[in-house]
């Protein structure tokens, strides 16, 4: 028994050296990071950036791969079914890995189990705006307007289920009003609608935002936040008007399948956020209404289950129901 327990320590052993050698010896071939959503626009842009970044770090060609599809779950399955050797890995947002466990009755992968989560890259803000038509200037206005008028006022969303229909169900319900819901097939149609002011409320993200408000044609009433974003200090945080107030998951991550050896997940931790904190890099998400997390493995998946409880409470009270 002795003897046995011995050599199960020293193949243990062996097994960790090896696994250290492989980080260290990483990449030895191109490595894939799949997009699941269309290139050009959202997260890819700067996905590419960072990618450019990890490939000068790693020295090895790091090849993205737009698979669009199902809110991300098509690229998201992808990469959780492909070997744990850090040669494709995920670049994906909180709507797949926690509003989309809600939305989709069989969800093709176990969104703790079968991946190994690398880091929580940077997270976006997302603001409440409204049309220059409406008589409220701050928070407290707007929830006492609504109030005054219950259901007579309107929000645009990018549609059902869509993080900013769950923001505009989260207002609601922190801040006990009644707005009805428009849900538009994408963002494009919404914003036809919002610079009308045929639909006045928006819970759209900052830098989306931002080009009406420049124009005049949008008004920002504060940002949907425990804190003031940065590059835009001017901007109260909600929370400074609202009591009980938890933000919504709006992050950027990089994961790879379940089973990568730990010393292969912070190599590629340290190359991701290397990446991320290059000048460009940074000077691209601060324009983009985003700021840099940097969470590690740990603190990625304690902030997963944190932001599942929030969004189930959401989606629950609002009664959205999965297909």
């Amino acid at each position: 028994m002795r003897l046995d327990l011995k050599r199960s320590a020293i193949a243990l052993m062996l097994t960790g050296f090896a696994f250290s050698a492989e980080a260290q010896n990483y990449p030895v071939k191109p490595i894939r990071v799949v997009i699941p959503f269309a290139p050009g626009a959202g997260i890819d842009p700067v996905g590419r950036m960072i990618g450019s970044r990890m490939s000068e770090e790693l020295g090895q060609p790091v090849i993205v791969d737009n698979r669009a599809g199902a809110n991300g779950v098509i690229g998201s399955e992808f990469v959780a079914k492909s070997p744990p050797d850090g040669y494709n890995l995920l670049y994906t947002t909180s709507s797949t890995l926690v509003t989309g466990t809600f939305l989709m009755k069989q969800m093709p992968f176990d969104v703790f189990k079968d991946f190994s989560h690398i880091a929580i890259i940077y997270e976006t803000f997302q603001a409440i705006a409204v049309h220059p038509g409406v008589p409220a200037k701050t928070t407290t206005e707007l929830i006492d307007l609504l109030k005054r008028n219950p259901g007579k006022f309107s929000y645009a969303s990018s549609g059902i289920g869509s993080a900013f229909h769950l923001w505009g169900e989260l207002f609601q319900q922190v801040a006990g009003v009644t707005i009805s819901h428009v849900p538009y097939k994408g963002i494009a149609p919404a914003f036809g609608d919002l610079i009308s002011g045929r639909v006045p409320i928006s819970f759209f993200s900052y830098n989306q935002i931002l080009p009406m408000a420049e124009a005049g044609k949008m008004r920002f009433i504060s940002i949907l936040d425990t804190k003031r974003y940065p590059g835009a200090p001017g901007i109260p945080a909600i929370s400074e008007e609202v009591s009980g107030f938890q933000k919504m998951p709006s992050w950027i991550s990089m994961s790879g399948p379940a089973g990568m050896p730990r010393p292969l997940v912070t190599r590629l931790h340290g190359s991701v956020m290397k990446a991320a904190n290059a000048a460009e890099v940074r000077a691209e998400l601060e324009k983009g209404g985003a700021q840099v997390v940097g969470s590690n493995t740990e603190q990625f998946v304690a902030r997963m289950k944190a932001d599942i409880e929030v969004t189930a409470k959401v989606v629950k009270l609002a009664g959205i129901q999965p297909e």
